[in-house]
């Protein structure tokens, strides 16, 4: 069917309504998933839209009624200007005429532009902290956007989804964006994509001046896709039937030189995901700055303890990483700076989980750092490296002992007398590249056995329980009738270490600016960070 997509100059309201927009459910959609053995159906929920903004801000709300909490939302912002001037997206409910902002993660998914126009797509996941399904005029969920720039018109498709998995590494299968000129009618769209059978396909066409349109066949049309003077849009989802490639194409019937875009993506239905609930490769952007350390938002904390100064201990390098990946850098500045970057409530509590990272450390301080742990502050629960360094080498232990420390079995590190680098038979080599891995397993609600593996550049196995030795080793004295416990024997006695399972589902990384480190100025470097549900990550790809 050929759709005339009407213009409407009316001002616009911001959160109550909007030039062009109509809003609530999809005919027919649910509240609520259902189930059909261990995965869920993705289903649409909630959807909005608004044109006509102006200036350096747009926001709007899912008014009358919110989706559903755990729900992924997809906004897509479209606007005049040729560059993605947008530095914060955020989530937003109203009360008592005052705005608590929500807190949930919105990362960048595609960004194109041409001629005059830019379109931009953002993705959240499992999204909390707002009366799900409420309808009312008061705690409506709201979407809004910042631009550093201003712009002279814009809008924004909002769209709710239940049944999507709730982790963003593992909800988002596939995306991509076209753009072009045209000067008359023209079939065009972001091209085509693989998909599984399952998946939920969303896609947005973006067209100026406004022409007509005919809709991609077999999708179905977000009921919100507002039009103006400047521009005129068109959304549309589909549920893929089969696993195989997907095409939306419009059809657009310009008459005068004209612009368009499309974008499209994937996401995968909860519970089919491959395992993997995180990654993080740093491959978003090199150097400095929020975008580039947080890879694009994957890590929703990253914080320089610099004390209000300019000294940042965290950088992306570019292709220094294992098979030419880039990497994280971290600098030692001594016990006076810090810096972390942290992921929280990736998997239910009391989960059991895989770990992987890859690990070069060029540093010299032998201090102790705590640089990769569950959580900045509750590190003594697991402690996944704790390095010490020497210009020969270095060494690490692992630490567990979230309910108190329990000496000599709070710390334990690969054939190890204690935890001096210059002891040390076999330091680790300084300046390469090391695989760590670690399956994390609950024996209760608040006790596990940590398993490490560490491999070499090669892929050769190098350290894993039989080689994490007690502190003090062979001279501790008797701890429960033995001073040489591994941590396979130690496992195989029936022991485990008791945590606290609220801060077990995080992940955090940089340098604890440790009491006593020496401002040598070097660095050590993470690459490859994959967290999995399901067995052991292996080597990166």
């Amino acid at each position: 069917m050929r759709a005339t997509l009407s213009v409407c100059l009316a001002a616009v309201a911001v959160l109550c309504g909007a030039c062009g927009e109509s809003a609530g459910p999809w005919p027919g959609a649910p509240r609520t998933p259902r189930f059909e053995g261990p995965r869920l159906d993705v289903m649409a929920d909630q959807n909005n839209a608004a044109l006509g903004y102006n200036g350096t801000s747009m926001i709007k709300g899912f008014n009358p009624t919110n989706p559903q909490v755990g729900d992924a939302i997809v906004v897509t912002f479209y606007w005049t200007g040729t560059s993605n001037t947008i530095t914060a997206v955020t989530d937003s409910v109203a009360t008592g005429g005052q705005r608590t902002y929500v807190g949930n993660t919105y990362h960048l998914v595609e960004y194109t532009a041409a001629g005059s126009l830019s379109i931009a797509t953002y993705l959240a996941t499992n999204v909390q902290g707002f009366p799900g399904g409420y309808s009312g005029s008061d705690s409506i969920l709201a979407i809004g956007a910042t631009f550093s720039e201003p712009f002279t018109d814009g809008g924004m498709t909002l769209s709710a989804y239940s049944g999507v998995a709730a982790d963003y590494a593992s909800a988002l299968a596939a995306h991509q964006s076209a753009s072009d000129s045209a000067s008359s009618t023209a079939t065009v769209g972001p091209g085509a994509m693989l998909v599984n059978s399952g998946d939920l396909v969303y896609a947005i066409a973006l067209g100026g001046p406004p022409a007509g349109v005919d809709r991609p066949a077999g999708f179905t049309w977000i009921s919100s896709s507002p039009s103006d003077n400047s521009m005129a849009t068109d959304g549309e989802y589909q549920v893929a039937a089969g696993d195989g490639s997907v095409n939306p194409q419009w059809t657009w019937y310009f008459s005068a030189p004209s612009v368009w875009l499309a974008t499209e993506l994937a996401l995968n239905p909860a519970g089919s995901g491959n395992g993997i609930v995180f990654e993080s490769d740093w491959s978003t952007a090199t150097g400095r700055g929020s975008n580039a350390v947080t890879d694009g938002g994957r890590w929703p904390h990253y914080d320089e303890f610099n004390g209000g100064g300019s000294d940042t201990l965290l950088s992306v390098v570019a292709g220094i990483g294992p098979s030419g990946h880039n990497a994280l850098r971290v600098l030692q500045r001594g016990d006076l700076l810090s810096a972390r970057v942290q992921v929280d409530n990736l998997v239910p509590q009391s989960t059991d989980y895989y770990v992987r990272y890859y690990m070069m450390n060029e540093d010299t301080s032998s201090s102790g750092d705590h640089i990769v742990t569950v959580d900045t502050y509750q590190y003594p629960n697991l402690t996944y490296v704790r390095k010490s360094s020497h210009p020969q080498g270095w060494n690490f232990v692992i630490g567990v002992y979230g309910c108190g420390y329990n000496y000599p079995v709070g710390y334990w590190g690969p054939d190890q007398n204690s935890f001096d680098v210059d002891t040390l038979p076999q330091p680790m080599s300084l300046g390469t590249w090391y695989r760590f891995e670690y399956y994390v397993h609950f024996t209760d609600a608040n006790h596990i056995q940590v398993h490490p593996r560490v491999y070499d550049a090669n892929g050769t196995l190098l350290y894993s329980d039989a080689d994490f030795q007690q502190t003090d080793y062979g001279s501790s004295g008797d701890w429960n009738g033995s001073q040489t416990w591994t941590l396979a024997s130690y496992y195989a006695a029936g022991y485990d270490f008791c945590v606290d399972p609220t801060y077990m589902s995080n992940f955090s990384m940089g340098n604890n600016g440790q009491q006593g480190a020496v401002d040598t100025g070097l660095p050590w470097y993470f690459a490859g960070v994959e967290i999995r549900s399901d067995t052991w990550p292996g080597p990166i790809q």
